[in-house]
């Protein structure tokens, strides 16, 4: 899956690391929407502290904040 950011950060998200629990597109924090200043209004995120598993460089990097676009192709 491939993410882009507002500032044209990019990455590839190998579909392994992708499952029904995380990550998730953060619309909100606290219930308040986020605009591009605390870098919204979408943010890729792990539950970083729930498992050592989301504690790897590659998840790390793959936190895109102010996500632009998604392109979601086949594995």
């Amino acid at each position: 899956m491939y993410l882009l950011a507002l500032n044209d950060y990019a990455i590839d998200v190998d579909w392994s690391k992708i499952d029904d629990q995380a990550p998730i597109i953060a619309t909100r924090i606290n219930g308040a929407t986020f605009g591009v200043r605390e870098n919204g209004p979408l943010w890729v995120i792990y539950p970083f502290d729930s498992n050592i598993r989301f504690q790897d460089e590659m998840i790390y990097a793959s936190s895109v904040w102010q996500l632009i676009a998604i392109n979601a192709v086949a594995p």
